[in-house]
């Protein structure tokens, strides 16, 4: 007898995953099928770090570290390592899964990631303060309550040895819950993404064309609110002053349009929202360029529409992202293109700009100095 009502919601739920997918006309000016490494055949949809590091430069792609004369295919090494006993003996597994998610790109790119040299191919490398390379990726448990981080692209300070860092969140982690562990083997690919070099694709500079951001549906606005009308209504006092909202009556449009629009602003604020600020003179080590007619909705560096929101009433209610067609329409976005964790992937795009960073063979780019 309850067969009918258990069809119903299965079919409502199916057209709701599907009715949520970017549409399948949307044209990506993605190549269907790569058979090249040279750079200027490709046609993509990229936002990160430049695509060539210049001598006084040190936020780029990582250096190649091997060449072979004979074949001219390099490859490009991202030597890690774990801090930590507990890093060391939890981590090395879950990241295995997460270099498995990034092989489509690695296979297709110079792109490597390798064990510090000092561990000799040991899989579970403990960073070492003397032996390991200054370069050397250093992933940590992040601190409790901190939010997994790393920095965009190879950020080598000759003045400074380790800082290269990826911090992964694990305070929920359940070891004995497969979905704890793709939650956590996602994030690590998407945060392995910036450590590549790719930025949040939500934050392009064009993404308005084809993203709807609703701030105030973030966790945490109205507390940020609340600051910003004090600063507004005593700006003698504020610690950081908005000139450019100086009317308490406007204080709705001065959070959606100047602090959530505004990364400093954001940052002092409003934290959240800095993560959604579109690409501007803040990220002057960061480079765009696209030959496509939209964003890249499919993609593991773009947030899931309802990422950090403090409601989920049902799309569109409460999201913070909307995506948006081109006969007017919206869907909802998800992260890796799938509405659960384990089967989020890269797109296209995300192995085009990568192959794009680290071509297999050299290729000279007309007008560069190149490496």
């Amino acid at each position: 007898m309850m067969l009918g009502p258990i069809l119903l919601a299965l079919m409502s739920f199916l057209f709701t995953v599907c009715s949520a997918c970017p549409p399948s006309n949307y044209t990506y000016a993605f190549t269907t099928n790569i058979t090249t490494n040279s750079t200027n055949a490709l046609a993509p949809r990229f936002y990160g770090v430049p695509n060539q590091r210049g001598d006084t430069v040190y936020v780029g792609p990582w250096p190649i570290t091997a060449f072979d004369p004979t074949t001219g295919i390099q490859e490009a090494s991202v030597y890690y390592c774990y801090v930590g006993a507990w890093a060391v003996g939890n981590m090395p597994s879950i990241f295995g899964e997460v270099f498995s998610k990034w092989e489509p790109a690695t296979s297709q790119s110079a792109l490597r990631f390798v064990p510090d040299p000092y561990c000799n191919g040991i899989l579970e490398c403990e960073c070492s303060e003397t032996n390991s390379r200054p370069d050397t990726l250093r992933i940590y448990k992040a601190d409790q309550g901190a939010s997994s981080s790393a920095r965009v692209g190879y950020q080598y300070n000759p003045k400074r040895a380790f800082t290269q860092v990826l911090r992964i969140n694990m305070d929920n982690y359940n070891f004995a819950d497969p979905a704890s562990r793709a939650k956590i083997i996602f994030e690590a690919t998407h945060e392995l993404g910036h450590v590549v070099g790719l930025g949040h694709e939500h934050q392009r500079p064009d993404r308005d064309n084809d993203i709807i951001f609703q701030c105030y549906n973030l966790d945490g606005y109205m507390e940020a609110r609340a600051k910003v009308l004090w600063a507004i209504r005593y700006p003698d006092s504020a610690e950081m002053k908005i000139p450019e909202c100086p009317r308490v009556e406007q204080i709705d449009a001065c959070m959606t349009n100047v602090v959530c629009m505004d990364l400093e602003y954001a940052e002092h604020f409003f934290p959240p929202a800095a993560q959604y600020v579109h690409g501007d003179s803040y990220w002057e080590h960061l480079t765009w360029e696209t030959k496509g007619d939209h964003a890249d909705f499919r993609s593991i560096m773009i947030y899931s529409s309802y990422r950090a929101s403090k409601f989920n009433t049902g799309f569109p209610g409460g999201a913070v992202l909307i995506g948006k067609d081109s006969n007017g329409g919206t869907f909802e976005i998800f992260e890796g293109d799938s509405v659960d964790p384990k089967d989020a992937h890269l797109s296209q795009g995300d192995i085009e700009a990568v192959m794009r960073l680290y071509p297999k063979t050299i290729v000279k780019i007309s007008g560069s100095g190149g490496w």
